[in-house]
């Protein structure tokens, strides 16, 4: 769902779950990308079989080949750079809030600049939730 979600839009080249691949020499993505992690926080049993599991998960966008930012930088190269920013907030909009009938809205806790490989920009944002799991029901 997060993967469908992310791919709506549409600067996004690339959309899949974090397996390290902007840890191999070639990372095989196309920029900018989305990166998706997802862990659970904590579990508690709300009933024998019912937990209520608090989650998270974080979107790694990847871009490439980003220039300069400063006031001394021709017009052009700057705007197209800072279009770095307006994608991270095109992925907190469509984040932000939703929820469906199976987990609670997603909530932005944080946004942090990582950098993990030289050449290539990389910002982490981190969305908590919460569901229940009625896994060990069935």
């Amino acid at each position: 769902m997060l993967v469908e979600l992310l791919n709506e839009i549409p600067e996004l080249r690339y959309v899949d779950l974090d397996t390290g691949q902007i840890l191999e020499e070639q990372p095989p993505l196309a920029y900018p990308a989305a990166l998706i992690e997802i862990d659970m926080s904590s579990c508690e049993d709300i009933q024998d079989n019912i937990q209520q599991v608090i989650g998270y998960f974080s979107v790694r966008l990847v871009a490439k080949g980003l220039s300069e930012t400063n006031g001394l930088a021709p017009e052009g190269v700057r705007r197209k750079s800072l279009e770095w920013l307006r994608l991270q907030e095109k992925v907190y909009k469509k984040l932000q809030g939703y929820g469906t009938d199976s987990f609670y809205p997603f909530s932005r806790k944080s946004g942090k600049n990582e950098n993990l490989r030289k050449g290539l920009k990389v910002f982490a944002l981190r969305f908590d939730t919460s569901w229940h799991d009625y896994t060990a029901n069935s």
